[in-house]
């Protein structure tokens, strides 16, 4: 569809230079500040629904003399990561919940040495808790897939080489502008 072709483009140009930012205000500093734009997280959800929908639909639509997907495999691809990046930002932004601020504390003091009164008071505490019923112990056992551990290396990934995959970005949505029909781009 052509509506999401356009798409495509405008997606993967706009997040390109949001990730590539760094790298070309110092190489072409009159190019506009994409990141200015995106400083309210309301237009930062928008933006990720938009990538994330074009992502989607790049994938699953097919138009007749195309190649099944792999014509806008690529392009496809990075406007779900533009997606992901964009929405985990805006997640990470706004919330308010007790494992966001606590990851926010620095390490250290979390670890901060108890004095020996305060370690006695809370003694009691803890043999109680050791002395919890042993019906409850199976429960405790069961190994939980961590998600935001999992998901925490790829944004650490992203992270890592955001200036590449910007570069990438806005290289494909000119090569995707320029060449329309080419099977691989």
């Amino acid at each position: 569809m052509l509506q999401f072709y356009f798409l495509a483009i405008f997606v993967n140009l706009i997040g390109g230079l949001y990730f590539a930012n760094e790298f070309l205000a110092k190489k072409f500093p009159k190019v506009v500040n994409v990141v200015e734009f995106f400083g309210n997280s309301t237009s930062k959800l928008i933006f990720a629904i938009i990538a994330g929908i074009t992502g989607l639909f790049l994938i699953i639509t097919v138009t007749p003399g195309d190649v099944a997907v792999v014509g806008d495999l690529l392009i496809a691809i990075t406007s779900i990561i533009i997606c992901l990046y964009f929405l985990k930002d805006t997640i990470t932004k706004n919330c308010k919940c007790a494992e966001c601020e606590a990851e926010a504390v620095v390490p250290d003091a979390a670890a901060e040495v108890k004095p020996d009164a305060e370690k006695a008071a809370d003694a009691p505490a803890e043999d109680a808790k050791e002395a919890e019923p042993a019906a409850e112990a199976p429960k405790a056992e069961k190994k939980k897939v961590d998600f935001g551990k999992a998901c925490g290396s790829f944004y650490t990934a992203i992270d890592k080489f955001k200036t590449a995959i910007g570069i990438l970005a806005i290289a494909l949505a000119v090569l995707h502008f320029c060449f329309p029909a080419v099977v691989l781009i």
